[in-house]
């Protein structure tokens, strides 16, 4: 994330510039001015599932007019001004989220997308299947047109929703570190929130049937929740011991490994179910 420099890029001085303990110096001092790389999660706005509990059983909601309205009231608040500073916005590709971020990007001509299963909610209910990209490409031309090349709507597989039986946390602490990797200094993504509350509350138990499972708070709809690096980080390591635990209980019931997403990359067919 950012444009710092590494061992792999280093940065390179002025030209006409000698290197020495004073450059050096100088390079340190534009280095801590600089404001640390950023990922602003936001939840997607109001859905018809998350008013009427019937619509769990419809495939891929869409936005409600409230919804609506809650992304044109935050477009003027904080949610439109970290889109407008971002340099990258990761959306997942069910409906309710592309619109929000449609809605919240207010269409500027510079936006850039990627469009990624990575960060899609669990397959709860058929409310959290998908549509297929030529249904999604007519639906968001605009996000179909910005999207980073080969990172888009478009390269999508056909079937690209998860399956019910997946391990969740591995995935996040994938998608974590896929964030880290990225190039860009602020990241905005808009995702689901079963999903985000592993990265705003860690902690949380991951047991369907244990109380203590319904404890965790969910991010309200267009909440922007902002983390650094370290804060990345330290949460993926975490997941990565949830993975682990989850791995375990897997094993014991006799079930085989679901982890569909890493052989994925951008053009490449999900495996088949």
């Amino acid at each position: 994330m950012g444009n710092y420099p590494s061992a792999k890029s280093p940065m390179q001085m002025p030209e006409g510039e000698e290197s020495g303990p004073e450059s050096t110096t100088r390079m340190a001092d534009v280095l801590s001015q600089r404001e640390p790389a950023t990922v602003t999660f936001i939840r997607h706005a109001l859905a018809e599932h998350n008013i009427n509990p019937d619509d769990e059983h419809k495939v891929d909601t869409q936005l409600i007019p409230d919804g609506i309205q809650q992304c044109i009231s935050a477009r003027d608040g904080e949610a439109g001004r970290l889109m407008d500073e971002a340099d990258l916005i990761i959306v997942s590709p069910l409906r309710r989220a592309l619109k929000t971020a449609e809605l919240l990007s207010g269409e500027r001509d510079d936006a850039k997308f990627l469009v990624t299963p990575l960060c899609v909610e669990r397959p709860n209910m058929p409310c959290d299947s998908g549509s297929f990209p030529e249904a999604l490409i007519q639906q968001f031309p605009y996000i179909a047109e910005h999207g980073l090349p080969a990172q888009g709507i478009a390269s999508l597989a056909e079937r690209w929703w998860p399956r019910p039986t997946e391990n969740q946390p591995k995935r996040v602490r994938d998608f974590l570190h896929f964030l880290l990797a990225r190039p860009e200094h602020k990241i905005v993504v808009v995702s689901h929130g079963d999903y985000l509350s592993w990265i705003h509350d860690p902690e949380r138990t991951f047991r369907a049937n244990s109380p203590l499972n319904r404890l965790r708070r969910f991010m309200h709809n267009t909440e922007t929740l902002t983390m650094r690096e370290d804060e990345l980080r330290a949460i993926a390591a975490h997941l990565g011991l949830e993975a682990a635990e989850e791995d375990r209980r897997r094993t014991l019931k006799g079930l085989e490994p679901n982890d569909w997403w890493l052989s994925l990359t951008v053009g490449e067919e999900t495996p088949s179910a």
